[in-house]
């Protein structure tokens, strides 16, 4: 499958809302360097239209991806669809330099800040500090979320859901053969078909963010936001975001056991089955579907020494 293709929407919008810029005074009394691309003028349309939605990404040495990023994000968005802050947090690598330089050529509205602490949730912080808008989504800094993505859950947030996540697509085209299957088995789980984190990007309203107050410094940020909500309050809207998993094996071990351990400390309430009722599904959809079974063996096999 031609995933590039999946992101290619050239529709436009007309130009919506209105900004206006933080104190550079007050940034660098929070020790934040910043720098701010490119600002089209634009002002309210004659019939209100909203702001510009929110989109913070987290990034942590991604000099290899933050360009793409933020050109698949911003491919077909209007001058002032989107207020788009890239918060690099202990990068010892050119993430800043590649985001303000992706900024320039995209001519985009693209605050950079840059923190000395590696953590996401500090920079979540620090972004959240220099913006006030709604809806909001945070974006990992190593998917690839389309503009028409997007779009598509600012727009059901905007129409009353209080959380809107996209469909998860994965890219296993260079992992190795247990990954793959690991990634089958796990991707056909009914559960995690339905489930909100774990999808690289999430969209909430005001309300939603004031159900809390600052970001906490939790591993799972994901879980921790979306299980805030009744679930019939969120949606999965019908758009991709392209993922990258691990490739090998041991590295997807690696991950899960630093994601279970972030679901174990967040400190929210959970949308997720028993483990009775997993176990369950499990059994059940080898007797339904067999040929998935050795690709459920993996993901179980992977799952149980994750959580040891």
């Amino acid at each position: 499958m031609d995933v590039s293709r999946i992101f290619r929407n050239k529709r436009r919008i007309p130009d919506v809302g209105v900004t206006g810029n933080e104190s550079a005074a007050t940034l660098a009394s929070q020790g934040h360097e910043r720098w701010l691309g490119p600002v089209a003028a634009y002002t309210v349309g004659e019939q209100g239209a909203p702001g510009p939605a929110v989109v913070i990404i987290p990034a942590h040495n991604e000099e290899r991806l933050i360009a793409r990023a933020l050109e698949v994000l911003l491919a077909d968005a209007g001058p002032s669809e989107f207020e788009v802050v890239v918060a690099c947090n202990g990068c010892t690598d050119r993430t800043v330099e590649r985001a303000r330089q992706a900024a320039r050529t995209l001519g985009h509205r693209v605050t950079v800040l840059s923190t000395p602490i590696a953590s996401k949730a500090a920079a979540i912080r620090a972004a959240e500090a220099v913006v006030s808008g709604f809806p909001r989504m945070y974006l990992d800094a190593d998917v690839e979320c389309s503009t028409a993505t997007a779009r598509a859950m600012v727009s059901a947030v905007r129409s009353g859901s209080a959380v809107a996540v996209p469909t998860r697509m994965l890219d296993t085209a260079a992992s190795t053969r247990a990954a793959r299957a690991y990634y089958g088995g796990w991707n056909a789980l009914p559960w995690v078909q339905a489930q909100l984190a774990g999808r690289g990007a999430y969209t909430i309203s005001r309300a939603a963010r004031e159900t809390f107050g600052e970001f906490p410094d939790v591993g799972a940020d994901d879980r921790f936001v979306t299980t805030r909500v009744p679930r019939d309050e969120a949606v999965v809207v019908p758009h991709p975001i392209l993922i990258t998993p691990p490739g090998r094996l041991v590295d997807v071990l690696r991950v899960r056991r630093r994601v279970y351990a972030g679901n174990v400390r967040a400190p929210a309430p959970s949308h997720d089955q028993s483990r009775a009722d997993r176990v369950g599904g499990l059994a059940l959809m080898v007797v339904r579907q067999p040929s998935l079974a050795p690709k459920l063996a993996v993901f179980a096999g992977t799952t149980a020494v994750a959580k040891v």
